[in-house]
This record gives structure tokens, sequence and C-alpha cells, in this order.
């Protein structure tokens, strides 16, 4: 639709990207969480009315306030601006982080982030409910599973669903903005997909965007090659996806499941006679699982 109201504007804009803050003087900006762009219509174009009705209509976005310390990171990274001068060439590393729930304070969540990781990571929001974290490289810099230790700790304590996208660390360039973006876009989608994991990285989210790009042809011969066996299955099914997202490993699949390690090698051997696919056979593992997450898309 906003391309639609796009047209209605003469001199309005629009852009694939967040706009950046030398953008916000002159123009509104209007985005829809379901639908990639972002609408800038001049501000002296808008009568009062016709404001309050895209108001209604969209997302309005104001830019955030950002503290000093963040403000030339903010910039590099939405702007033009230069790579942010720092003491040390140390290489860093950008961290996306997504909160919902209910009566919570950006700066709490702020405080407690500090508390997990440093105090001395820089911390801006990019809108009220999406974080990024800039994160100097140290001797003890926090992996995938410690961040998912930190989700769960603010779900149990807090009631807050946290979800993190942890990027690579690397050298302070113009490249670092681009992988930054291209992030950025990956975790909006494993957002908008809904999957059940918290934590994501480039390499334990890549099936999800390869299961997303498939072909017609191809996802036909997974359907036939691999699905339609066990079509009348389901549950046999859901627990190998469960089974290769452990590893094989029978006993963690089967307190995850929460049924008997007997009856999980039941299952496991059942859908080896049906499917006549190797669970231990790495390209057959990878290329089932992708069959799993498919599957799983349809039935959502």
């Amino acid at each position: 639709m906003l391309k639609k109201v796009h047209q209605l504007y003469k001199d309005s804009k629009f852009l694939n990207q967040q706009p950046t803050l030398e953008e916000t003087k002159e123009y509104d900006w209007f985005y829809e969480e379901n639908e990639e762009g972002w609408l800038g219509i001049k501000k002296d174009s808008l009568e009062p009315k016709e404001k309050q009705l895209l108001d209604a209509l969209f997302h309005s976005f104001e830019p955030p306030v950002i503290e000093f310390q963040s403000q030339g990171w903010y910039n590099f990274l939405f702007s033009d601006d230069k790579v942010p001068l720092q003491k040390q060439e140390r290489r860093v590393r950008i961290i996306h982080l997504h909160c919902s729930g209910e009566d919570w304070e950006q700066k709490d969540l702020e405080l407690a982030l500090k508390g997990f990781l440093s105090e001395d990571i820089i911390i801006f929001w990019e809108s009220p409910n999406h974080a990024v974290l800039i994160e100097h490289e140290s001797h003890s810099f926090l992996m995938a599973e410690n961040f998912l230790e930190i989700s769960e700790t603010f779900e149990n304590d807090l009631y807050l669903r946290v979800s993190f996208f942890i990027g690579k660390f690397h050298s302070a360039t113009e490249e670092l903005k681009e992988l930054f973006h291209q992030d950025h876009q990956f975790f909006k989608q494993a957002l908008e997909w809904k999957l059940k994991e918290r934590v994501f990285t480039f390499e334990n989210l890549f099936p999800s965007l390869l299961s997303h790009s498939l072909t017609t042809e191809l996802l036909k011969a997974i359907e036939v090659q691999l699905l339609q066996p066990l079509m009348d299955d389901p549950e046999t099914l859901a627990t190998i996806q469960v089974y290769l997202e452990n590893n094989l490993n029978a006993s963690v699949t089967a307190k995850k499941l929460y049924i008997h390690r007997n009856t999980l090698q039941y299952r496991v051997d059942k859908f080896t006679e049906k499917a006549g696919v190797n669970l231990k056979d790495y390209p057959s593992a990878i290329t089932l699982y992708i069959a799993c997450l498919l599957q799983s898309q349809k039935q959502k």
C-alpha cells in the first residue's frame, strides 16, 4: 500500500532501508512491518488531517534519540559518515536485538545487558523494540549459547521475549556497514517467519533462508522424494526435525519432546524404513532438515 501512496505525492521518496537522520529533517517517514520499504513525504506537502490519516494507517518513523557515545556509530551505519575513531584497532561485531513484552523500559534493559556483556558495550535503539549493540573483540566474548541463557533469563524473570542476531567480528570498515544491513534483513525475515529460535547467526539461519528461496522444481522434488511417504505421519517428521536439530543426540531429543528414548528410537526406525534415508549420512541429513523446515512452513 505504501507504494500506492507514493504515487499520490509527487515529491515523495521510497527507500529500501531506514532513512538517515538528514532525511528526517525535511520528510515525514512511514513504514509497514510486513512490507519492504520506507515512504517519505515532504513535511510541507502534508495537511494536518492527511498526516493524521497516514499515522493511523502506517507506522510513523521518528528518529531515535542517540547518546553522544553512540552517535558516531549511528551516523556511520545509517548515514554517509566515516567509521568512528577508536582508541584501539580492535575488531567489532554488531548484535541485533528485538524485544517484545509489556511494562518494560529501554534503560532497564540496557542496564541488564551491560551486566551480562560489558559496561563498554555501545547500545542504541533503532526503533522502540529493536536495539543495536556494538561490541569490541575481547578474550571473554560470549557465544551463542550464552545469549540463549540471557534470553531465557529475560523471559523467566521479566516476562520479556528477547531475540538476538549475532554478527561476526570484523574490522571497522565500510564492509562492516554492508554486513550490518544484510544481517538486519536476515534478522527481520527470521522474526517475520516466527521461527522458534531466540538466538540467530548466519549459519544457523541459512537453512531457513535457503528453504524460502528454492525453485518450484526443487520444492516439488523434495515433496515427492522425502515428504510424501510421511504426509500421513506429521508426528514422526516433527520428531526427526528435533532429532536433527540436536545433532542426533537421543537423550537431549527425548527430553525436549517429553518422550522415552525407546519411543524416540521407534519413530526414528519407522522413519528410516519409510523414507529410506540414512540420518548419519551428512548430505542426506542436510537435505532432510531442509525438507522438515519446508513442512513446518506449510503448517504455519
